[in-house]
């Protein structure tokens, strides 16, 4: 016999068919429990492959259990948000490729035992000039959506208090996709989908990595306890077990190799490298002594120089948050490409750029726009009434007025100069409309090149303004009031020193004569005495003390009369008609002051209309108030008038022809009714006559 061996291997097989068709046929199969397993597109992990069927690691790994446990697995396709959503409904009962968090803890059911760990990269275009996580201010970054890395990221800026833009997407081939067209800056994906796409010229793998997370299975949660602990054990028995199905699939599609042994070419090269070594080590044991000399004065230098640098970066953080939080709107602006605009004007020729600017104003705005914002504070979305500081950067022009525009003209005209501070007056237009007058203050910094940062501080002096003007209007309207003050006294005066001098000079007019002159006197010196009294009441209005009230059981009606009996024979070419339904009825007020507000309101009629006309004064109980109605035929007023009717040394008409008057009577016949705890208003239209109306408790 040439090979016994080969004989009983032949002898053995032989023995072992006739064994298997002597056994009894098995009973039919028992049904398999079928398992809803989310498939999402993350190679090599888990994706489809080109012939239609799911493939990967976790896939390899799964689907081996699988068929231990005699398990059904049906692969729902998926994507990674909609994956997470149907696991946690139920829709699927397992979901592979899942980092593990303490947040997906409170929602899934997770294996105890990893399968590979992973963590976040930052993968950009050539050239991005993105190293770290600093890099990443204002950039647009495409994510995958509802992932932990997103999150993670997302987290990790807002503890840099970096402000960069999230462009969501739904799988990592549309990240790599926005990446590579360039329309984001950077990319988030994971370590293992970096490497599939190492070769590709268009994707640059950073050194930014982030966020490790062990790779799990999960499965909806309290629904699959005896499942996921069977698939708990053998995923650990695999781990432990050499040249197992984990193993091999992990040398398979994460490209490990086990070593066979050394190859010659290796062995020369080892022999090599030891005599290079021994004379390296030789080499540099000459050196030592300079080394750590040297070694020495580095570590002093790089330690000085980290002090330096954590002084500069506090340094940096504090003006930050000075610049942040100061209470004036703050713009630090880069008016480099303005200043070399300028310069390319210098050489066309200009000399005289405030000439220039004026004949050329086209060229100012051109300038305003090549003005770059690099960072606004919290007051400045306040005083512009803006949401975000983005929504105020892309609605800037909305804020700009013919005063700011003029104000930006005079500061780049002192920049040209030389002049690097410059302070004016503007106007700015907040973003719902509404102007805000606001000191323009800018200067350069000394520290900065080529005009690369200066520094716009807007504060905001509407209220100032506003005093300011209201001081002017109010001086003018003392003067206007002392000069019209004067007028109306000295005509009732001039009557009474021209009455009392002809009776002085002749003692011959008869009886009855001197009495009228005497009624004439009699009459101008109560005008004035009204006057003075006016005067005196409005004085103590001004001066935050109450009106003097004597409250006693009044007829209204009877009060009307009395005044009206002066005004009719004064006044013959108006008519004049009362209507008090309830003549009797007694009402609780300062008889004086009521006669005040009557001879003032009919007062005003009668010098309104000065064609005559009637004048009808009502009466009217209305709920627990009475209301008095004056109306007139008169020559009426505009709106603008009667918004101010009621205020102070105001006269609809202030020219030396106008209606007499001190301004006074209305503003105090408001504070009389006010007092009474009533309420006075008007109603008028220009050239239809005035209607007064005021109310009293009753």
């Amino acid at each position: 016999m040439k090979n016994p061996t080969l004989y009983l291997q032949s002898l053995s097989t032989v023995l072992c068919v006739f064994t298997l068709l002597a056994l009894p046929l098995p009973a039919a199969a028992q049904p398999s429990e079928t398992v809803r397993y989310g498939l999402h597109q993350n190679k090599p992990l888990n994706f489809t492959g080109e012939n239609g069927a799911p493939q990967g690691l976790v896939i390899d790994i799964f689907a081996h259990i699988a068929a231990e446990q005699k398990l059904d697995v049906e692969y729902v396709p998926c994507e990674w948000s909609a994956c997470l959503q149907m696991l946690e409904r139920g829709d699927i009962d397992v979901f592979s490729a899942i980092g593990h968090t303490p947040e997906r803890e409170t929602l899934f059911d997770f294996t105890e035992n990893p399968v590979i760990t992973n963590w976040g990269l930052i993968v950009t275009g050539p050239r991005s000039g993105i190293d770290s996580i600093l890099d990443l201010e204002g950039k647009r970054i495409a994510v995958l959506e509802d992932a932990g890395h997103t999150r993670a990221l997302q987290g990790l800026l807002g503890d840099f208090n970096i402000e960069a833009q999230f462009i969501e997407v739904r799988s990592f081939a549309e990240v790599f996709e926005q990446v590579r067209s360039k329309r984001a800056d950077a990319g988030v994906v994971n370590r293992l989908q970096a490497a599939e796409f190492r070769q590709d010229n268009l994707i640059h793998q950073s050194s930014i990595i982030f966020n490790p997370v062990e790779i799990r299975y999960a499965f909806t949660q309290g629904k699959h306890a005896e499942l996921l602990q069977r698939i708990n054990d053998r995923l650990l028995a695999l781990r432990n077990e050499p040249g197992s199905i984990f193993h091999r699939s992990l040398e398979h599609w994460m490209g490990k190799q086990t070593a066979t042994g050394l190859p010659k070419w290796l062995k020369w090269a080892s022999i090599f490298s030891a005599l290079t070594i021994f004379a390296l080590v030789s080499f540099s044991a000459l050196l030592k002594v300079q080394i750590r000399s040297k070694t020495r004065k580095l570590q002093q230098e790089i330690s000085e120089r980290k002090e330096t640098e954590s002084r500069l970066i506090r340094s940096e953080e504090q003006l930050r948050l000075i610049f942040e939080n100061a209470p004036v709107s703050l713009w630090r602006e880069d008016f480099s490409s303005v200043k070399d605009y300028v310069e390319t004007l210098r050489q066309k020729g200009v000399v005289d750029f405030r000439l220039y600017f004026d004949a050329h104003p086209e060229v100012v705005a051109h300038c305003a726009s090549l003005v770059k914002i690099i960072d606004v504070n919290r007051a400045s979305l306040t005083l512009h009434r803006a949401r975000s500081k983005d929504q105020l950067l892309n609605s800037l022009s909305s804020t700009f007025t013919p005063e700011s525009f003029s104000a930006f003209r005079e500061g780049l005209i002192h920049l040209i100069e030389g002049i690097r501070s410059f302070e004016t007056e503007a106007v700015i237009q907040t973003l719902d409309g509404e102007k805000r007058n606001v000191l323009l203050q800018m200067f350069v910094d000394p520290q900065g090149t080529n005009c690369d940062t200066v520094y716009i501080a807007l504060t905001d002096i509407t209220q100032l303004k506003q005093v300011e003007d209201k001081l002017i209007e109010n001086d003018r309207i003392k003067s206007e009031f002392i000069s019209t003050a004067s007028h109306e006294l000295r005509t009732p005066l001039t009557v009474v020193r021209g009455y009392v001098e002809l009776l002085l000079e002749n003692d011959s007019f008869p009886p009855k004569q001197r009495r009228e002159f005497l009624g004439h006197v009699l009459d101008k010196s109560t005008v004035l005495e009204r006057m003075i009294n006016e005067l005196l009441d409005i004085s103590c209005i001004e001066t935050d003390r109450s009106l003097s009230l004597e409250k006693t059981s009044i007829c209204i009606a009877e009060v009307v009369k009395l005044v009206l009996n002066q005004l009719t024979l004064e006044h013959r070419q108006h008519r004049f008609s009362t209507y008090f339904p309830e003549d009797q009825i007694e009402l609780m007020a300062d008889r004086g002051r009521m006669v005040q507000v009557f001879e003032n309101i009919i007062g005003n009629a009668i010098k309104f209309s000065p064609k005559g006309g009637e004048i009808s004064i009502q009466g009217e109980k209305l709920f627990d108030k009475y209301r008095i109605r004056v109306i007139d035929q008169g020559i009426g007023m505009d709106r603008k008038a009667q918004k101010n009717v009621f205020e102070k040394f105001f006269r609809v008409d202030a020219s030396n022809t106008a209606v007499p008057g001190l301004g006074i009577g209305l503003p105090l016949v408001k504070n009389i009714i006010e007092a009474h705890e009533g309420e006075v208003w008007m109603a008028s239209e220009k050239g239809q006559g005035t209607e007064f109306f005021f109310t009293l408790p009753l």
